[in-house]
């Protein structure tokens, strides 16, 4: 039997996985995509665990969601907000992580995931969330969202 064992993947949503999901083992975890082949750069080897510890668990724990609300190679991100700008915004904002742990909180409502989840983008858009100003969420998101599209 092998000692050491890899799995190649080349896609971001792999490294997300693999951050968000992994849990602790006694071998190392290591992600290391193939480079482009326009790429003059060296492929990087990031080390799971290492990459937890510098984003920490709490960050860790709403990866997964936080990268599905921005978008993936399969949905466009919005607006111009990037997941270097919401990762900041995660990890300082209790506001939006506790909105995020909505996503992986058993027994959560469906009202309460969508509550969540639409507050987490008017958030992530720096808008007012809802009960705040009286607006329901649509006129909530909608000015906000047009700003940011004014700004493009």
């Amino acid at each position: 039997m092998c000692k050491h064992q890899g799995h190649r993947g080349d896609d971001t949503e792999l490294l997300v996985l693999l951050c968000s999901r992994a849990g602790p083992t006694s071998h190392n975890l290591f992600f290391r995509p193939e480079p482009k082949l326009t790429s003059r750069r060296q492929a990087r080897c990031w080390n799971i665990e290492q990459v937890q510890k510098t984003l920490g668990r709490h960050v860790c724990d709403k990866l997964l969601v936080a990268h599905g609300l921005l978008g993936c190679d399969a949905t466009s991100r919005l607006c111009s907000i990037g997941k270097s700008a919401a990762l900041k915004k995660l990890n300082s904002s209790a506001y939006l992580s506790g909105l995020l742990a909505t996503f992986n909180t058993p027994g959560a409502s469906k009202e309460d995931v969508i509550t969540a989840g639409e507050n987490a983008l008017v958030c992530l858009y720096n808008g007012q969330p809802r009960g705040n100003t009286g607006h329901t969420e649509a006129s909530t998101l909608l000015p906000v969202g047009f700003n940011k599209h004014c700004q493009s």
